[in-house]
């Protein structure tokens, strides 16, 4: 078999990346598929890349594909920070008749059974987002059509920060799953069912992530799915291009422009989100300082000098602390989130306790009224002054911890940056890093 050449499907250096990689994880299927290995398709991107014709931060990672379910996925590390995007190819009808059966009849298991993320289907797609999740920190999943929906269901389950998706499947067809239920389900697959579904939802409700699907004003498939009680989880954003279901449609300089827009305004890309995701950075900065510890001393050095050793250790100082700050991140968040609640609550409740005050007592003035809410013990210090304070309080504890971390991430850069200006060979050896 004569060696399968990738496809150019329009991708440009300066594609927005999750767009890319949905596009072109369907021809990274179709070379693992005709029998190219990791390092071929590697060769290949690489050429697409020297001629502009895809990112050049994006280096391949890992690749997988099931033949006997024909789902696969590809992952690429953003070398300029670290992190790794997932993508998954939709149906697929470059492999041959067998293949464009397998992924139909996942097409049809999506609209009429909705699998979860523990079925088979998916046991190989797990695997591989659990093996890169012991390398990588994962930023994104992305995916196209039936990929998008399996992206949307692994991405919730593995608790991947950010979903973006291209004209996505729905997850289940309620319309189409009863109706099958009628003629071909049996009381136990029925069953079976709606604890899957519910137990999926609940997945969903869990998840705390941003979900994203963009999707052309004239795609068939949206069209069709929205005229029953198709379930898509996330936010929708319409592009009105004219242009129909294939992921090359997402390409143009408009959709570019429309995708890049929205991305920047409704997800957390490019950030450090959620303590598993800084768990990883961490880990992986960690690894890096102990790595370059092995190059200080490769050169046949027995110790290191008090340049390097104050390096070292003041750059684990920064990515411990960088790193607690990004875990807590989230939990200040939602405290933040919660106290003001709290103040809006408060005085929601004040205005409701006068309204009601009023209605009963028409005929006092505003300061009688008050007069005699007070006299039940019911003051605007009790159910406004109070609550609002203690709240105001704790967000500006809150606001402390965070800005503490800041400064004392000032403190170890500057002292960083000091020892590298002071020592001329350590500025050396980290250039070359």
């Amino acid at each position: 078999m004569s060696e399968y050449k990738l496809k150019d499907k329009g991708i440009q250096a300066n594609t927005e990346y999750t767009s890319a990689i949905s596009t072109i994880s369907y021809e990274v299927e179709n070379g693992l598929y005709n029998g190219l290995n990791l390092e071929q398709i590697n060769k290949q991107l690489e050429k697409f890349q020297r001629d502009g014709k895809f990112p050049s931060n994006l280096q391949l990672v890992d690749a997988f594909y099931d033949s006997k379910t024909s789902l696969s996925g590809v992952a690429f590390k953003d070398t300029t920070t670290g992190r790794v995007t997932i993508g998954m190819a939709g149906t697929n009808l470059d492999n041959g008749v067998i293949e464009k059966i397998k992924d139909l009849g996942a097409d049809a298991s999506i609209a009429f059974n909705g699998p979860t993320s523990s079925a088979n289907y998916f046991s190989q797609g797990n695997q591989f987002i659990a093996n890169l999740k012991e390398k990588y920190p994962i930023e994104a999943i992305t995916g196209h059509s039936k990929g998008g929906r399996d992206v949307v269901v692994l991405g919730v389950a593995h608790n991947i920060p950010t979903i973006i998706t291209y004209n996505p499947a729905p997850i289940t067809h309620d319309f189409l799953q009863a109706s099958t239920s009628l003629f071909v389900a049996s009381p136990l697959k029925m069953g079976e069912r709606s604890f899957k579904n519910a137990d999926m939802k609940q997945q969903f409700l869990n998840y705390k992530g941003t979900i994203v699907h963009m999707v052309s004003n004239k795609d068939w498939l949206t069209s069709y799915s929205d005229l029953g009680r198709a379930l898509y989880i996330g936010d929708r954003y319409t592009i009105n291009n004219e242009k129909s279901h294939e992921v090359t449609g997402f390409l143009g300089k408009n959709e570019q422009s429309f995708i890049r827009s929205a991305l920047e305004e409704h997800t957390q890309l490019g950030q450090v989100v959620g303590a598993e995701m800084a768990q990883a950075v961490t880990k992986k900065r960690l690894k890096e300082i102990k790595n370059l510890k092995k190059k200080f001393l490769k050169n046949g050095s027995t110790s290191l000098s008090a340049s390097q050793e104050i390096y070292l250790d003041a750059a684990e100082a920064e990515a411990l602390t960088e790193g607690m700050k990004y875990t807590l991140q989230e939990q200040i968040t939602d405290l933040k989130k919660m106290y003001v609640d709290e103040i809006k609550s408060a005085g929601t409740l004040w205005n409701e306790t006068l309204e009601s005050a009023r209605n009963v007592g028409s005929h006092l003035s505003e300061n009688e009224l008050i007069a005699s809410l007070e006299n039940g013990g019911v003051t605007v210090a009790s159910i406004l002054e109070k609550p609002m304070s203690k709240s105001e309080e704790a967000l500006q504890k809150l606001t402390a911890i965070e800005e503490s971390y800041d400064v004392l991430l000032v403190k170890i850069r500057e002292a960083i940056q000091t020892q590298i200006e002071a020592d001329t060979e350590l500025a050396s050896q980290l250039g070359g890093n």
